[in-house]
């Protein structure tokens, strides 16, 4: 009878252990979007692993039961909530009243694993409809269709925070590329500082950006109409040396080009400005 309450309680606490974990990560999570639901899933069902390959499916459907009310409560709290996190939310809930029913913990735990397959799909599907904006606001630019470039690439850019996780990587990296391409929609419309503000962005949504090897001009419907772009760019910036979001891009520009060396210059120019511009710093560094 002792040996059969020591191997129940090493059995809960080795549950318990799996679900502090999983707890833990949801308190550290700011914010518990679809990237943030499908990185969480992925840790619990590794953690799920262990107790299938010990054979143990009693075990893991409690592990999946107490996790995904967990993250259902979590899901629930969000004041914003898209089309996709909705579907997630009622996916949890179907599983919970699924599972009650099934007769037996192996098929729980097939029912948990669909809900969370649905959940994992969400992210997918708004991925997918995010990396289609982006896109198709590349497409729009190439034509030198500005204008609906921008609503293109300016919605895909609202549209993602619901899918960046707590690693960027969650997210597929053509979904996080819309302020790069914004920052040449509006340097061909002119509008510097927002241009130099969007290439920051570009460089905290993709942090390897600068280990790149791309040429912008190369993006632009006419390699004549984009240098004619630069030149107005550099006029700009000799008239306005306070606008250091617009001399900014200008050191953007000609890193992304033959030309990288001439951007050093640029970037140490902002620096002497304002000795803690992120965006200047970051490039200098990929310059030494």
């Amino acid at each position: 009878m002792l040996r059969l309450i020591l191997i129940l309680a090493i059995q809960e606490d080795a549950v318990e252990a799996a679900l502090s974990k999983v707890r833990q990560a949801i308190a550290d999570s700011r914010s518990v979007n679809l990237a943030r639901a499908a990185e969480l899933l992925k840790l619990i069902q590794n953690e799920g692993t262990f107790f299938e390959s010990q054979g143990k499916a009693a075990e893991q459907a409690g592990l999946y039961r107490q996790s995904s009310e967990a993250l259902f409560r979590a899901l629930e709290a969000q004041e914003s909530k898209t089309g996709q996190t909705r579907r997630a939310i009622l996916a949890l809930q179907k599983a919970a009243r699924r599972a009650e029913r099934k007769s037996t913990d192996a098929e729980k735990v097939g029912t948990y694993r669909f809900a969370f397959s649905r959940i994992e799909l969400a992210f997918q599907v708004e991925s997918a409809e995010v990396r289609a904006l982006v896109s198709l606001g590349l497409d729009c630019f190439r034509e030198g269709l500005l204008e609906e470039a921008e609503e293109a690439l300016r919605e895909a850019e609202d549209r993602l925070p619901a899918i960046l996780g707590k690693d960027l990587e969650t997210t597929d990296k053509n979904a996080r590329l819309g302020p790069m391409l914004l920052a040449q929609t509006y340097l061909a419309s002119g509008r510097y500082t927002e241009a130099g503000l969007a290439a920051r962005r570009s460089v905290e949504l993709v942090p390897d950006w600068g280990e790149e090897d791309l040429d912008l001009r190369t993006l632009h419907k006419s390699g004549e109409g984009y240098d004619s772009f630069l030149r107005k760019l550099e006029e700009h910036v000799g008239k306005n040396p306070d606008d250091l979001d617009a001399r900014l891009l200008l050191g953007y520009q000609l890193f992304f080009s033959p030309k990288r060396e001439k951007s050093k210059a640029v970037f140490e120019s902002i620096l002497d400005k304002r000795k803690d511009d992120k965006g200047a710093a970051y490039f200098l560094e990929r310059l030494q």
